[in-house]
């Protein structure tokens, strides 16, 4: 076997050098050629793979060990949903390769969730979203809604490079790419007429595959590039599955009956939108840590009135006075107000006048890091007493916001 597989390289090598770049086999090459005979990936190498393998080895900062480890975890978590749609189970490179399996990543076309999916492609595979919640952040979801278009792509197309390309840039672009080839419909035909962005798109995949792919079959996946990763644990919060009431409740009202904390709330819930959970004429799903879901089951009943009668006694359901928290009133109503960010504006400077973390602000607008643009919007929750104040911020200017913080 291993001979055999020799020679197919060398005869792959001296046929393809434009492709190859080298006539001595590396360590990669060698691996995509056993992926190829002994899991079905079609083959595909250039030197720009082999540059991304080398800089995945290099484990900057251990970036590429905290990747293996959440690779290791969704994989465990989701090869299930690959095997009952007998589909192989390199797919799960994809959302590594596209997002570092970030459920909360977003791109500027709106594609959003760890593969990412469009929001039409989301809807077309029974994702729902609203104003409050969309279910392509939620990972489980989403990724069999990924996997069940990719399947759909593969059919259309007959070669797993074209549907890896068409589920990333759209069937569309990558269709008109193919008509312009004579005929010759075949992914060989449009890889160099592609953008350096979009040829990124296979480059990284098959990068991802070589650094990270699991050691079975007689493959040792990064024996082959350097020396062994070890992974950094993956272990996102874990929950249990409740139904909500029959009505839009708040975190500040889970947080005041039950003590749920916020990281928890979001973490769990990724698909949640704001600090609300809605009722789209049925009861939500809603994730709570195991020892709140418990308690929640168990005196559903009793913050159902609660919230609908915050002042009138709590009864009992069944349950030892002791072991019921004491509630506290629920405070001031909350609404969204909306602020158009201005040049000089920073996210601390925001939080500050907003009063609110720099977190809560990330939460609310769904972004990372410290990055906004003047002239797109951001939104806050206040207090409804407080709106006109908080409205008002929208006509300072950046030297009163300034003051404003520095007095905070």
């Amino acid at each position: 076997m291993r001979i055999w597989i020799s020679i197919f390289v060398l005869i792959a090598a001296s046929t393809s050098k434009a492709q190859v770049g080298s006539f001595i086999p590396t360590p990669t090459h060698l691996k995509l050629v056993e992926l190829a005979e002994l899991e079905g990936l079609p083959f595909f190498y250039n030197d720009d793979i082999e540059q991304v393998v080398k800089d995945y080895a290099r484990n900057y900062k251990g970036s590429s060990s905290i990747l293996l480890g959440r690779f290791q975890y969704y994989d465990s978590a989701f090869g299930s949903i690959c095997k009952s749609l007998d589909l192989p189970s390199w797919l799960l490179f994809v959302p590594l390769a596209n997002t570092g399996y970030d459920n909360k990543f977003r791109d500027s076309t709106g594609a959003c969730g760890i593969w990412p999916l469009p929001f039409n492609i989301g809807k077309k595979y029974g994702l729902r979203e609203t104003a409050l919640f969309d279910d392509r952040y939620d990972p489980a979801l989403s990724t069999e809604a990924a996997l069940t278009y990719l399947s759909t792509l593969y059919t259309i197309y007959q070669d797993w490079r074209l549907a890896i390309l068409a589920f990333r840039m759209g069937s569309i672009p990558v269709n008109k790419l193919l008509h312009t080839m004579n005929g010759l419909k075949s992914f060989d035909s449009i890889f160099e007429s592609l953008e350096p962005d979009e040829r990124q798109i296979i480059v990284q995949f098959y990068a991802s595959v070589v650094a990270f792919h699991r050691p079975e079959n007689g493959i040792k996946a990064i024996d082959l590039i350097g020396p062994r990763l070890l992974s950094v644990p993956f272990s996102p919060a874990t929950g249990k599955v409740v139904i909500s009431l029959t009505q839009p409740i708040t975190f500040t009202q889970l947080n005041s009956f039950f003590g749920l904390e916020w990281s928890d709330f979001q973490e769990l819930n990724s698909s949640l939108k704001s600090n609300i959970v809605p009722y789209p004429g049925y009861p939500f799903k809603l994730v709570l840590p195991v020892e709140v879901a418990d308690s929640f089951i168990t005196q559903k009943d009793s913050f159902t009135r609660w919230i609908n009668d915050p002042g009138k006694a709590i009864e009992t359901d069944s349950l030892e006075e002791t072991n019921r928290p004491v509630q506290p009133s629920l405070g001031p109503e909350y609404v969204w107000i909306y602020y158009r960010i201005k040049s000089g504006d920073n996210v601390y400077t925001l939080a500050d006048v907003f009063d609110c973390s720099t977190n809560q602000l990330r939460a609310w607008n769904r972004i990372s890091g410290n990055n906004i643009i003047a002239g797109k919007t951001l939104k806050f929750h206040v207090p409804s007493s407080r709106k006109s104040y908080y409205n008002s911020i929208n006509a300072m200017t950046h030297a009163q916001k300034k003051s404003l913080a520095n007095k905070d």
